[in-house]
């Protein structure tokens, strides 16, 4: 026996306390959870899954895997199949994946998955390199009108808030979507590198992604989609620049299909620890997140309004099918 585990089940005995806590095989002692991303690591979503298995150490956590999955939408189903019924699975999701399997027009959804958490909010950013020509949002909207086919974004995958708010920025300039010159890349990956080789002329992102370059001096920020300016970002939003642009990306985690409720209910506790945690606070701080944390049923409602709203705002925008 190791002999941590040895001195504190002897502690527990001692003092009288429940034997679950001494004993090393008690089901939450060996209960470990493997989580999943639907995108490879190196965006926003990653970040989320690195700092939440961060925050829940390496005793809950066996893995954060990346599965070769070829699309975000299709993770969704990979996922259905290969963990249904699987305690300790869990997949990191957010509106970006909703968006992406609208547009995909795929059967399965989130909605088909368990909910357990809502964690953050994120808003997104529009940024561009330091030698840019576009030293303001202005010129950026003015290059827009004259030449939109000279013109490229890039971010995540289709229909996700990246895509949405170069459509939103696009309009604005008069430029409908049939002619926005949008490359997406799964989960965001490599969309700042294209950006900062002069292939994209402009990456839309969530903030947090972006941070570490802005800091450094590699990306300027152009625009933030929230409704006011946030502390510790000297940029104006776009709402301040007279575009009525607000957008915000959700982030949580669910459970594959299948699950009991007892299982289900030991993630939602989980979770509500961790967000309750001074590390979670400390990483909410850091990427200018906001906890926005929502569980289990009243999560799996949000979902569903969700869902429907993009819906609605991806047709009005001319980026459904």
């Amino acid at each position: 026996m190791h002999r941590r585990r040895f001195i504190a089940g002897l502690a527990a005995s001692c003092l009288g306390l429940p034997s679950a806590l001494a004993a090393p095989d008690a089901p939450a002692a060996r209960e470990r959870l493997t989580l999943l991303l639907p995108v490879p690591e190196g965006g926003s979503l990653g970040l989320l899954g690195r700092s939440l298995a961060e925050c829940l150490g390496d005793a809950k956590v066996a893995s954060l895997l990346t599965p070769k999955w070829t699309s975000a939408p299709l993770a969704i189903t990979r996922f259905i199949d290969e963990y249904s019924a699987r305690s300790d699975a869990l997949l990191l999701g957010g509106s970006g994946l909703v968006g992406s399997t609208i547009v995909a027009q795929q059967a399965t959804s989130l909605a088909d998955l368990a909910p357990v958490a809502r964690l953050t909010t994120e808003y997104a950013a529009c940024a561009v390199p330091t030698d840019s020509p576009f030293a303001t949002l202005g010129d950026l909207l003015a290059a827009l009108r004259q030449s939109p086919e000279r013109f490229s974004f890039c971010g995540s995958s289709r229909g996700s808030a990246d895509h949405i708010l170069a459509a939103m920025i696009a309009r604005y300039a008069g430029v409908p979507a049939r002619h926005l010159r949008y490359r997406s890349y799964v989960g965001g990956v490599g969309a700042i590198e294209a950006v900062l080789r002069g292939e994209q002329d402009c990456i839309c992102a969530g903030l947090g992604e972006v941070r570490n370059h802005l800091v450094a001096g590699r990306l300027r920020l152009l625009g933030l989609s929230a409704p006011q300016r946030l502390p510790g970002v000297p940029v104006a939003t776009f709402v301040e620049q007279g575009l009525d642009i607000e957008l915000s990306n959700w982030r949580g985690v669910f459970a594959p299909p299948g699950v009991d409720a007892a299982t289900l209910d030991r993630r939602i506790r989980l979770m509500s620890e961790t967000v309750d945690g001074a590390a979670w606070k400390a990483t909410l701080f850091r990427y200018n997140w906001t906890g926005d944390y929502l569980a289990g049923p009243a999560f799996g409602e949000f979902v569903h309004r969700d869902t429907l709203r993009m819906r609605d705002q991806l047709t009005q925008l001319g980026l459904q099918g």
